[in-house]
């Protein structure tokens, strides 16, 4: 069983109000609690259409949640490649901030700047993901940087 800590990436499957079951990339562990059942009880941020809210209370089963930098990178498939590419991307960037919860799960989030040590960690990550993908995926990534280049204003195109 794997255990967690705040402040972990991971993935979730939830409830969404408009869509359905669906797959949440990117979310953050708030807060972690002791229970009987798989050992912990986890509080996740969660996308705005969560019918549980955007801080749910789960019990960390392997069916539906798991670390995003977990598996090897040679065993990510496409779409977790380029959400995880996205992310240390955009992390990597100047201004970029993590979220923490200070004050747990019933507190506000607080934004912290990230150093230029992180930034470069970051960027480290982004680049092994994209060699994972373009290596092994070369349709998903062509597409992947195709609608990249589309979502570009025309002048920096």
């Amino acid at each position: 069983m794997t255990t967690y800590k705040a402040g972990d990436r991971i993935s979730i499957l939830y409830l969404s109000t408009r869509r359905g079951t669906c797959l949440a990339y990117n979310r953050d562990v708030i807060e972690v609690e002791a229970a009987d059942q798989y050992t912990q009880r986890l509080w996740v941020s969660m996308p705005p259409d969560c019918a549980y809210g955007t801080v749910y209370g789960t019990l960390p089963h392997p069916d539906f949640i798991e670390h995003m930098d977990a598996e090897p990178v040679e065993r990510q498939s496409p779409g977790r490649l380029i959400a995880n590419a996205d992310w240390h991307m955009a992390m990597s960037t100047g201004g970029s901030m993590r979220t923490t919860w200070p004050a747990g799960r019933h507190g506000t989030s607080v934004y912290t700047d990230l150093t230029a040590e992180e930034r470069r960690d970051h960027a480290t990550k982004a680049i092994r993901y994209v060699r994972e993908l373009r290596a092994n995926f070369p349709r998903e990534y062509q597409r992947w940087i195709t609608l990249a280049v589309e979502s570009l204003p025309d002048d920096a195109r």
